[in-house]
């Protein structure tokens, strides 16, 4: 062809990896070769121990919240349920018995009379019935089956905070949640705000 003229530089055809994308590593450019397999396996390798990392030190926070949470129900494991509490552990308990979501406290002030309501979400009533329905229906065997509930929120949290903003980002979310009594009270209560 006809040759350059003077003074422009004729350079190799750029060249970019389509695997590039979020995660990967950057772009080769220039004709720049990519890495080695010895240095793409070091990079997986490093990945993985990041990953195992993370995972230790989210399970070691998922125990520190339930290590906290039944901490409390063995404080005081002679709690008597009292308002909403007193709702969810009965009517959970008169389900699996047969009798529906009747109204606890006039059944227990006039037995004969049975009045279904619906009054309250029934979701929490039902996920206390999986363990009456085994026959741990004291209001302690609910109120640890809470812990392990809240327990599993604080993993779900760092795994939510992992996929939004990284896993420090992640971890600090887990351990906001195992520590904060605003949260763990609920469980050591059995209150409907475990689910939240």
């Amino acid at each position: 062809g006809p040759p350059a003229p003077v003074g422009h530089h004729v350079s190799a055809p750029e060249r970019v990896d389509k695997r590039s994308g979020p995660g990967s590593a950057v772009a080769t450019i220039s004709g720049e070769p990519d890495s080695t397999p010895a240095e793409a396996a070091s990079t997986r390798a490093s990945r993985r121990r990041d990953i195992g990392r993370y995972r230790v030190w989210l399970g070691v926070i998922t125990l520190l919240g339930f290590g906290i949470r039944l901490a409390t129900v063995l404080g005081r494991p002679h709690r008597k349920p009292g308002g909403d509490a007193y709702y969810y552990h009965s009517a959970a308990n008169l389900l699996v018995a047969g009798r529906g979501f009747v109204d606890p406290w006039l059944l227990a002030r006039h037995p004969p009379q049975i009045v279904q309501m619906a009054d309250w979400p029934p979701l929490f009533v039902f996920v206390l019935a999986t363990t009456s329905v085994v026959g741990l229906k004291t209001f302690f065997a609910h109120r640890v089956w809470c812990c392990v509930i809240g327990a599993v929120g604080v993993t779900v949290c760092g795994m939510a905070g992992r996929e939004i903003a990284g896993r420090r980002a992640g971890l600090i979310a887990a351990f906001g949640v195992a520590v904060y009594p605003n949260i763990w009270m609920s469980d050591e209560l059995a209150l409907s705000e475990t689910l939240t």
